[in-house]
């Protein structure tokens, strides 16, 4: 007696005019309905300029102090990163008062996943620091690609998408250079993603405003 035979799922293609690519595109449209009155309240894109003010001024700290300009040996890259990332959680949290923003809120805590991967292995010398490192990392540029791709208006997006794309290339590079042992300064990388994060979220802000 023979073995049954076993059933598999049938491969069915996709209907006709409907890709991988159309899908992709019909979920950023839904998102950008979802998000398109985000910050028409009152006040949410002053909110958004202060938050950007913030990061910038937390970001040119760090840069000073890394360049030996003003040095500020109490604070390292870590504490800076893991202000800057609770500085944007709690600002989510406050922009639109009635709801979260959880992309927001996602972005700010990877970043604070970063600041405290740096203040306990700055130079990334043990396989697990440099592995949340890099999952941190991404995952904090991901949600700003995020939020500029369903943002809306779409010109205020375009500053936030470009930051996080400017980051998730940040990131890469730095993992690459780790994995070669080449010599790579971290934490001035760092500093600078966080001051072109603040210069992003202030153009975000006054973009907002605009459209109000």
């Amino acid at each position: 007696m023979g073995r049954p035979q076993r059933r598999t799922a049938e491969w069915k293609p996709l209907p006709e005019g409907v890709t991988a690519h159309g899908k992709i595109g019909n979920v950023l449209a839904e998102a950008r309905l979802r998000a398109r009155d985000r910050f028409r309240e009152g006040g949410a894109w002053f909110r958004l300029v202060l938050l950007g003010v913030l990061l910038a001024v937390f970001g040119t700290i760090a840069l000073t102090s890394i360049l030996n300009i003003r040095p500020l040996p109490a604070m390292g890259i870590g504490e800076v990163a893991i202000v800057s990332g609770m500085a944007i959680g709690l600002l989510s949290i406050k922009i639109m008062r009635a709801r979260i923003l959880w992309d927001w809120l996602a972005s700010g805590l990877f970043l604070i996943g970063v600041g405290h991967v740096l203040m306990v292995d700055q130079a990334l010398a043990r396989t697990s620091s440099f592995a949340l490192f890099a999952v941190f990392g991404l995952g904090s540029a991901t949600a700003r690609i995020w939020i500029g791709l369903t943002a809306g208006p779409r010109s205020a997006g375009f500053w936030i998408y470009a930051a996080g794309c400017a980051s998730t290339v940040t990131i890469l590079l730095a993992v690459s250079t780790a994995i070669a042992r080449i010599p790579f300064q971290l934490p001035l990388i760092i500093s600078l993603d966080i001051l072109l994060q603040g210069l992003a979220i202030m153009a975000f802000g006054f973009e907002a405003k605009a459209a109000l």
